[in-house]
Order: C-alpha cells, then structure tokens, then sequence
C-alpha cells in the first residue's frame, strides 16, 4: 500500500472545510433570501386582501350609493307628479286625496297625517292620513305642538328630542315622530306629522318630507287666494251676501232654465225703510249695521235654494227658483217679521229697533213671461209698497200677455 503524502492531508481537509464552510454560508444565504421573499409573498398576499376587501366595501357604498340614488330619483319623480297634481286641484278634498294617495309610496316605511288649521284658527283637525298612525288626536290645539307654536320643524336637535308634542302619542318618543309645519306667505296653514316605523327615521326622509310640506302649503295658499279673489268678484264686502253682477248673472241662468223646464220663478227686492233717515240720525256706521244684520237675517230665512244678495245701497233681491205665487208670498211676510224683530247694536248707542222693510214680488210667467223682465215688475211693485205706508209686501200688478212655455214630455218613439 503506498505512503500517503503527509502533506496533501492537511490541504484536503482545509479545503473540506472551506466547501463546507461556502456551504453552508450558500445554504444559510439561500434560507435567509428564502425567509425574505417568503415575508414579501405574505406581505403581498396580505396587501392584495386588503385590497380586495377595499374593493369589495367600494363596490358594496357605490351599489348602496346607486341603490340610494335610485331610490332617490324615485322620490323626486314621485314628489314633482304630486306638486303638478297640487297646483292643479280646484279644492282643498283634492289636496287630501292626493297627498293621502302619493304619501305612502314617499315614506313607506312611516305613518303620518296631515292637520289643517280650523276657521278660528286656534287649532288644527285631522285630514288625511297613511300607514298605521298611533297617534289618536283628531283635533288639537296650537299650544299642543311646538312646531305650530314656533314655526319651524320639531325636534330640531337630540336636546329637544326630549320634549314631546301633546298631541303626539302617548307611546310616542325621541326620535320616533317629527312635526313639520305647513307655512305659505308668512301664514300658519296646519302640520305636516310623521311617525318612524322602526326605531327612526331613514336617511333622507326629513329633506323629503320638508319639501312635500312646501308643496302642500303652495297648494293650500293657492286654493286660499284663488278662493278670496273669486269671493270678491262674486261678493258684497259690507255683507258677505253675493253682489249685484252674480245675481245678474244668476238670474239670466235660471230665467234660461226656467223657460227650458216650463217652472216658475219668484223674485224679490227688499228695501229698508226710511233708511237715509238712519245714516242721517245714527251715522252711516249704524247703517251699516243694518245691512250686515239684514243680510244675516235673509240668509237664516231664505230656502237653501234661494239666491240672495244685496242689489244696490240698502236694497237686497232674493231669487227663488222653482217657487209660485203662494210660497213666494209667504217667504216674503216670514222676511218682513224677521226684520220686523231685528235689534241692532250701534257705536255708542242703544241697540236700534222697530225697522222695517218694503217687499216688491214678481213671478213668472204669473206677472212676467220671461225672468229677465222679474226686477222691473219687483222694482215697481216695491215703489208701490212705499206708497201705500211702507212695512208691506206688495205683489206686482202687471199681467203676461204670452203664455208660458209648455214642456213637451218625450216619448221612446221621439228622436
């Protein structure tokens, strides 16, 4: 066996051990840079799930955020075709019964009703309503809401949530009803009242509910002043009774369908006696008076179906369709006892009694053939009720010379 070189041993076995050592640094290298990209792949990973779940809570708001645009959009169309069916309502029953219709759609999740205030205007009652309302008031007074009582929106705020509305349910709470007052040209018109389904309100529906109590309040006023300028043009300011151009107007429209039916028709104009007498003696307030207590009186005497007004001065017409000769004179002797019986209070004076009237009656075709023709006759036989001493009735002396319309009834062969 051959000697093994003495020298070449110790050589193998350093070199043996720098390759071990590389090695092992290699391999240390590789496990640490391993280590190190294993860490940047969960960095990674962790970061692409964040992402990820950003990305999904992204597209979760803009799907809620579309749903609510939506939602949003609906509302809008829904409340623009409530407000051109306001401003197209002729009376306030209509205004109830489209808000009562599109309110449900707009809040279906709530109850609520709609308080319109009363003719004192010392309270509010009860109109339309939607959903289940917990709330049992029918009628309340101002002092019991204190959206009514301040004029703005309540509860305003989580501070006054703790108050609570009289009117409001027993049951009722912060947060689960709100009152939104119904205002128009600085006037107080009633309350809007919703109450939350759950346990609040849904996002949204307040500004929604502020601008379906706009359009409400634009639509009552509205009503209101088209209501004022139509009494004005048909209405006597002194006595509230229809003016002279309605009456004109009411006479040709009745004389027309009087001649169509064949019926009779009375009139009757009404003088106060000795009136110039009054204004002069008393002063022209206490004639006033007179005129707006006569013209209560005819209002309480007349038939549903009359038509009365004051004609001129102190002189008033009552139109009674359908009435003949019998039922007219007995109306004009139950006008002349009721004023015969009226007392008057006057500025700075005893009230005024034993006033008089004198009654002019005309009928058709009795007196006259045609309705047009009825003031004449009246008018004439009213100046001859002066003359005979006043306090009468008097009914027209004049005869019609052409007979009266004959209704011809149709049978099933007419065409």
């Amino acid at each position: 066996m051959p000697a093994v070189d003495t020298q070449i041993m110790p050589d193998l076995v350093v070199a043996s051990g720098i390759v071990i050592a590389l090695l092992m640094t290699l391999i240390a290298g590789i496990w640490l840079r391993s280590r190190q990209l294993f860490g940047k792949l969960r960095t990674l990973e962790a970061e692409r799930a964040e992402h990820a779940r950003q990305l999904q809570d992204t597209n979760a708001l803009l799907t809620s955020s579309l749903k609510a645009a939506e939602i949003r959009t609906k509302e809008i169309a829904l409340l623009t075709e409530l407000s051109g069916l306001l401003q197209s309502c002729q009376k306030p029953d209509e205004v109830f019964a489209a808000v009562e219709t599109y309110a449900g759609f707009l809040f279906p999740e709530e109850a609520g009703a709609l308080y319109i205030m009363n003719e004192a205007r010392d309270g509010v009652t009860r109109g339309p309503r939607w959903g289940e309302v917990a709330s049992t008031s029918q009628a309340f007074a101002l002092e019991d809401c204190w959206a009514l009582r301040r004029g703005t929106k309540f509860p305003v705020s989580e501070a006054s949530q703790g108050l609570v509305c009289g009117h409001a349910c027993c049951e009722a709470r912060a947060g689960t009803y709100v009152c939104e007052p119904l205002v128009a040209q600085n006037t107080l018109l009633g309350v809007l009242y919703r109450e939350a389904g759950n346990a609040s309100f849904a996002d949204g529906t307040d500004q929604l509910a502020t601008m379906l109590a706009e359009q409400i309040s634009l639509a009552l006023a509205n009503l209101q002043l088209r209501e004022q300028l139509r009494s004005q043009a048909i209405r006597d300011q002194l006595t509230g009774l229809y003016n002279r151009r309605f009456l004109e107007d009411a006479l040709a429209r009745e004389s027309g369908r009087a001649m169509r039916t064949g019926e009779t028709m009375a009139l009757l104009i009404i003088d106060v006696d000795h009136f110039k007498k009054i204004n002069d003696t008393y002063g022209h307030e206490s004639g006033d008076a007179v005129l707006r207590e006569l013209g209560s009186v005819l209002e309480k005497t007349i038939r549903k179906t009359d038509i009365v007004g004051r004609f001129g001065g102190e002189e008033f017409l009552v139109l009674m369709p359908g009435a003949d000769i019998d039922a007219a004179m007995s109306r004009a002797n139950s006008v002349l006892d009721a004023v015969r019986a009226m007392h008057v209070d006057i500025p700075n004076g005893a009230p005024l009694r034993n006033i008089t009237a004198s009654i002019g009656l005309a009928v058709t075709p009795m007196h006259v053939p045609k309705g047009d023709m009825l003031v004449a006759a009246a008018d004439t036989a009213l100046y001859q009720a002066k003359g005979q001493g006043r306090n009468r009735v008097v009914e027209s002396d004049r005869r019609a010379l052409m007979a009266p319309p004959v209704v011809v009834a149709k049978t099933g062969t007419d065409g």
